[in-house]
């Protein structure tokens, strides 16, 4: 039996002194009280958030942007303007943001159609955009490198980049056949997903050579590092969430986290969803893998409404990031 606990708010400030939540901004939660006890303005429709060490970062799409906040502070430190925008911001493909101790790396294309990956510092020691020879779409860091997930005409290539002077070094190289679009690292792994086949490919971060892969049989979102395995959520076709175990790629199979409703995080020892058609982030407990908790950061979207549009785990909390809807629904 599932138990709820849920943890009420108003726009107009909620119950106990909680923030107003409001169109561009992004929403701390307490993984211990489940309570929002910071809102935090940021660029205008913020699509993507990721934490590295002590700041967290917001990609703005609508710019475009990327904010830096300081996660004990709660402010802005820095909004540095990009030229370089992500095609896909979905739940299939990405992460098109990524963040480590010193700073933040966003894929995307410039208005002349050139490949980009950016990097923006901490504390505005100023940015630096490298050109790549193949379109990105996701971007992962991890194991002394930044890896770049990139399509090109004649093949799909995995790049290691070097985080310091912006060079590739070793490439994976994927038939076209194999759209590879998603990404993360972890486990002693770097994971790629082509979500359109449906095929997770398991690859050394030392060689950049596969050694495993495994077909999910169906259209399948990035990869996810929760609880010392990979996740991967389906396609709402048949639902539902893979558990691959990152040694055997052994699966199991969880009813949870469906995609057309928003996507999740690991953290705290909980996985950790935001519900665009409700407004709420749910907590799943890490052992029992059931929704035993629920926070209401907004009201269900309506036109000119909040949508939750992306989610992240790190310095202490669980943010989120919110815009304002175009439509009747997110």
């Amino acid at each position: 039996m599932l138990v709820a606990v849920v943890v009420l708010r108003d726009a107009g400030g909620g119950r106990g002194g909680a923030p107003a939540v409001t169109a561009d901004t992004l929403v701390r939660i307490d993984p211990a009280t489940y309570k929002v006890d910071a809102v935090v303005d940021v660029g205008p429709r913020p699509s993507a958030s990721a934490v590295g060490g002590r700041s967290v970062w917001v990609y703005n799409h609508a710019g475009p942007s990327i904010s830096e906040i300081d996660a004990a502070t709660r402010e802005v430190v820095q909004t540095t303007k990009v030229i370089g925008s992500p095609g896909d911001l979905g739940a299939f493909a990405g992460p098109v943001l990524a963040a480590d101790r010193g700073g933040a790396w966003l894929v995307g294309v410039d208005l002349r159609g050139r490949a980009l990956l950016t990097r923006v510092p901490m504390a505005g020691r100023g940015k630096r955009v490298y050109v790549l020879d193949h379109e990105p779409s996701a971007v992962a860091v991890g194991y002394g490198a930044v890896w770049v997930v990139a399509r090109g005409a004649r093949d799909n290539q995995l790049l290691r980049v070097d985080p310091a002077t912006g060079e590739v070094g070793k490439r994976t190289h994927f038939a076209t056949s194999s759209p590879i679009d998603g990404i993360t690292v972890g486990l002693g792994n770097v994971w790629v997903v082509a979500s359109s086949t449906g095929m997770l490919y398991r690859i050394d971060p030392r060689s950049a050579r596969v050694t495993g892969r495994l077909d999910l049989l169906e259209q399948a979102a990035r990869p996810v590092v929760v609880l010392g395995a990979i996740w991967v959520g389906l396609s709402d076709s048949g639902g539902g969430t893979v558990i691959v175990d990152p040694r055997t790629l052994n699966v199991s199979h969880l009813d949870c986290c469906p995609l057309e409703r928003g996507y999740f995080t690991a953290g705290y020892g909980s996985i950790w969803l935001y519900d665009m058609q409700t407004g709420n982030v749910v907590r799943w407990g890490g052992q029992s893998h059931d929704s035993d908790s629920v926070v209401h950061v907004t009201d269900p979207p309506l036109y000119k409404g909040l949508c939750l549009t992306s989610i992240a785990a790190g310095a202490g909390a669980i943010w989120v990031t919110l815009a304002e809807n175009n439509n009747y629904h997110c």
